[in-house]
């Protein structure tokens, strides 16, 4: 079952943006949980990071993913469990969403290598493979950091990233109407190929000795197979078969950061605004407060909200589809807002170890709320 495409793009953004100026060995551990069993998440992370000499960075990081839960879709329930019941159902009370078990296992590495020239300009080139048994996705990425005064209070920066990927679709029977339980069954399949391609613009602005801002721009652009092949509609109301999203997708938005330090305090606030052509709209609004204890213990306590608008081809009303050839009753195309709790604790122990804890919970408008935390130990060497 294939993860989010967008934030395997987004973590490799993050390690081109990282600048680092250590040595350390990080691990981490991570889980997540939805109610109802839905989706549980485990991942267990190596980072190690590496300086050569003043102009040379080498970030590497291993994460190995186990995911269980359920999916829920519509399903002809007089066949069993199975997001592959697809057809024609002679009694349309058999059509019924329900929750379809699944287990995946996947491994994801990344690798970056930082050149700093002697105008102290950054180039960071990078790369990262996610794979899984039914998705198999390799991303490249450049990151230029351009100083724009001898003071370094004001930076540019761009950065482009593309995405290659290949999805493992389960073969159909020569009927119109998907796949047979016995397909799914035997393991055949066939193969399908998405890309996305992403640019990134960013300004970052030194304030004064306490404060500093960061605007952003993106555009990204995907094709090629771009629908869930776990996910099916109701078509006439007696039909269940695979959903099927539009072929090409493109995406464009701006970011907002703020960071203020008061002290024993240092507050960010942040904003960002999203909007495609399957016009779906974006908005996230977040606060993160970090406060200084001591020299050793720091505690963060923090709020994102999120808001989006339903794609124009997303319903989720068995009745409403009959000719439509794009269609989608995925929860995640739909309206709906969400709220997350943050909250850390980062504790240093002397100058080569530190430990870091945080705790999550996030609750959405649908019948989504989960629960993650992740617990990690940084050594400098």
């Amino acid at each position: 079952m294939q993860l989010n495409k967008l934030s395997i793009v987004a973590s490799t953004i993050l390690l081109a943006h990282q600048a680092y100026a250590e040595d350390f060995v990080r691990v981490q551990y991570l889980q997540y949980n939805e109610n109802d069993n839905r989706v549980d998440v485990i991942a267990p992370s190596l980072e190690v990071n590496k300086d050569f000499g003043t102009d040379y960075t080498l970030n590497v990081k291993l994460v190995g993913d186990t995911v269980s839960g359920a999916s829920p879709t519509y399903i002809d329930t007089s066949s069993g469990a199975s997001a592959y019941n697809r057809g024609v159902v002679s009694n349309p009370e058999n059509i019924n969403k329900q929750n379809i078990d699944f287990e995946e296992d996947r491994a994801f590495a990344s690798v970056g290598l930082t050149t700093r020239f002697e105008n102290r300009d950054e180039l960071t080139l990078s790369y990262s493979k996610s794979y899984e048994s039914d998705y198999d996705s390799n991303t490249f990425s450049l990151n230029y950091l351009m100083w724009v005064d001898e003071s370094k209070n004001r930076s540019f920066d761009i950065t482009t990233t593309y995405q290659d990927n290949t999805i493992l679709i389960k073969e159909c029977d020569p009927f119109n109407y998907a796949c047979s339980k016995s397909d799914a069954i035997s393991g055949a399949s066939s193969e399908q190929d998405s890309s996305l391609g992403h640019v990134q613009l960013g300004l970052t602005q030194i304030i004064d000795e306490s404060s500093l801002a960061k605007v952003s721009i993106f555009y990204a652009t995907e094709e090629g197979y771009l629908s869930n092949q776990y996910y099916n509609i109701v078509r006439n109301g007696n039909i269940v078969e695979a959903e099927q999203k539009p072929d090409e997708r493109s995406s464009y938005g701006f970011g907002l950061k703020y960071f203020k330090n008061f002290g024993d305090l240092t507050t960010k606030l942040g904003y960002g605004y999203y909007s495609d052509d399957w016009e779906m709209d974006a908005h996230t609004l977040t606060i993160d407060n970090y406060y200084e204890v001591n020299t050793a213990l720091t505690l963060g306590f923090g709020l994102r909200y999120y808001t989006q608008s339903e794609a124009e081809f997303y319903s989720n009303n068995p009745n409403f589809f009959t000719t439509q050839t794009i269609a989608s009753m995925d929860d995640k195309m739909s309206d709906f807002d969400a709220m997350t709790y943050k909250l850390s604790f980062a504790y240093i122990q002397n100058e080569k170890l530190s430990y870091d804890l945080g705790i999550n919970y996030y609750d959405q408008s649908t019948d989504l709320s989960a629960t993650y935390f992740s617990a990690g130990v940084k050594y400098k060497f």
